[in-house]
């Protein structure tokens, strides 16, 4: 429905179809990592639930950026692991990726 084929290679794209256990499991994160050929460690994850940002943490996961659409931004303030906290995607410049 979204085309994402326009701006993806499709092959990596990564989603749950059942198989892949449930965040705050880490496997989506690996395993999306994997594919794009980089190290957990090497990779930026934007999340905007608790339980996603506590799986990007369970794998390894370089920078954490937190959209605190769903919760108070004081809340990911208290989450050692959340690197960068925005409220939504208007605020997201790419130089708060660090490169």
């Amino acid at each position: 429905n979204f085309h994402l084929e326009n701006w993806f290679d499709v092959d990596k794209i990564v989603y749950s179809d059942g198989t892949i256990p449930g965040k705050p499991a880490p496997d989506i994160f690996l395993i999306a990592a994997k594919k794009i050929g980089l190290k957990p460690e090497n990779c930026v994850v934007i999340e905007d639930a608790i339980a996603g940002i506590q799986s990007a943490y369970n794998a390894g996961i370089g920078k954490i950026i937190a959209i605190a659409s769903l919760e108070p931004v004081e809340y990911y303030k208290n989450m050692d692991c959340v690197d960068k906290i925005i409220k939504n995607f208007y605020e997201f410049d790419k130089s708060i990726l660090g490169f």
